[in-house]
């Protein structure tokens, strides 16, 4: 996919490629020159664990730690938001 820098030195990252990295305004990332070309890195641990379009949790980086402790976490937090809701 090609794109290209506008007048203010800023590239726009394709639409396609931010939902499925699971981009957003705000996230952020690092910018590595190494001798092949330009690395875009995320910076957000969140952003590994994606939703797709059907709703199921996605792993698009990685792995770097224990990734049934990475789901266990997201599908704790996730229940504990809808449980937020209900009466207790």
């Amino acid at each position: 996919m090609r794109t290209a820098l506008d007048r203010f030195g800023r590239i726009v990252i394709p639409k396609e490629i931010r939902d499925a990295a699971g981009l957003v305004a705000g996230s952020e990332m690092e910018v590595v020159a190494g001798t092949d070309g330009i690395v875009l890195r995320t910076l957000d641990d969140d952003l590994m664990l994606v939703t797709s379009d059907d709703g199921v949790l996605v792993f698009v980086g990685v792995a770097q730690e224990n990734l049934a402790a990475v789901v266990r976490r997201h599908r704790e937090a996730r229940v504990a938001s809808l449980a937020g809701g209900l009466p207790g």
